[in-house]
């Protein structure tokens, strides 16, 4: 099975050199990283099993931008599911190789359990029907639902998941075959689009001008992805390497 992993990122370059060299690190061996940046800081970029694609298209929403990926990881890079990172998320080093044994049984997964972080350690919760930055599917399965929800809503997570549990049936959970292998990324120093305002927003805007005020004007081109691990991450893997 190959799996096309989708990262829609838009500025914010640590957290991707953080997301690459993690992605580096998993087990999964039949993988390809593709992400896509909107913003124009970046040049098209690639690297040994990844791709940083640039557009200017101009997404009205994330779930647009989703499907954008998806199209491209199907066409272009023949891909058999689809697996979701986030840049502003942890994954362990077998997110992938879990999700492709719960991928056998079923064309959803999502994990029942994710770990957070709190201070400096990780708290274990249930995931209920959250966290899209968790989620897998094949092929078969996200066209059985015609992609993401194209709506400016900030809760599209969850009209998501409910679209795949109701149509394509409960979800195999990948914590069936070892610890749960997703951090959610809580103080990793993003500006988290789910903070910002209320569900009815168009709230792609907001996080733009939100990254805006921090980093300040968008050079062109003038960003260069190489793996690079933020220190928050290298702490958490090496204090809970058990989980691996």
């Amino acid at each position: 099975m190959k799996i096309v992993c989708l990262m829609p990122i838009y500025r914010q370059a640590f957290l991707t050199r953080n997301a690459l060299a993690l992605y580096l690190m998993q087990s999964y061996k039949d993988k390809f990283l593709l992400m896509c940046d909107d913003s124009g800081e970046c040049s098209e970029q690639s690297g040994n099993g990844w791709l940083l694609h640039t557009t200017t298209k101009d997404f009205a929403n994330l779930p647009q931008k989703y499907n954008y990926m998806s199209e491209m990881a199907f066409t272009d890079f023949e891909a058999d599911a689809l697996v979701v990172i986030e840049n502003d998320d942890i994954y362990f080093p077998r997110y992938l190789e879990y999700h492709s044994l719960a991928l056998a049984k079923s064309d959803f997964s999502k994990p029942s359990k994710i770990n957070s972080i709190s201070g400096s350690d990780l708290v274990q919760e249930g995931s209920l029907g959250r966290f899209h930055s968790s989620l897998a599917f094949t092929k078969e399965g996200l066209q059985q639902v015609g992609g993401w929800p194209d709506t400016n809503r900030g809760d599209f997570d969850l009209q998501f998941i409910s679209q795949l549990t109701n149509i394509v049936g409960v979800p195999s959970d990948p914590c069936n075959y070892g610890n749960p292998q997703f951090v959610y990324g809580w103080g990793t120093g993003s500006i988290h689009v789910s903070g910002l305002g209320n569900a009815e927003e168009c709230r792609i805007q907001t996080a733009r001008e939100a990254i805006a005020s921090v980093e300040g004007p968008v050079v062109p081109n003038s960003v260069v992805i190489h793996p690079e691990f933020m220190k928050q991450s290298l702490g958490i893997l090496s204090n809970n390497w058990m989980l691996w």
